[in-house]
């Protein structure tokens, strides 16, 4: 799991499920959504919150990158054209 990229699921007592990373839990809690949508729940309406097995950061095939576009990123950044 990629650090700061650690998903929680809220379920709320109606049923709604809020995928996302939790940014308070306090009263209301915040989630923020992929997409950067900010939620905010009132504890009173969440049925359960749980870990995410998977990480909520974008997969290169998400970002449409083959293995030659990572392959070239990752020399690239290795590279002295950026120090």
């Amino acid at each position: 799991m990629a650090h700061g990229y650690e998903g929680k699921r809220i379920v709320t007592k109606d049923g709604v499920t809020i995928d996302g990373m939790v940014l308070s839990n306090d009263d209301p809690v915040q989630i923020k959504s992929m997409g950067g949508v900010i939620q905010a729940v009132p504890k009173r309406l969440i049925k359960s919150t749980t870990g995410m097995k998977h990480s909520l950061m974008f997969t290169a095939d998400m970002m449409g990158l083959n293995a030659q576009a990572l392959a070239d990123i990752v020399a690239y950044l290795k590279s002295d054209d950026i120090k």
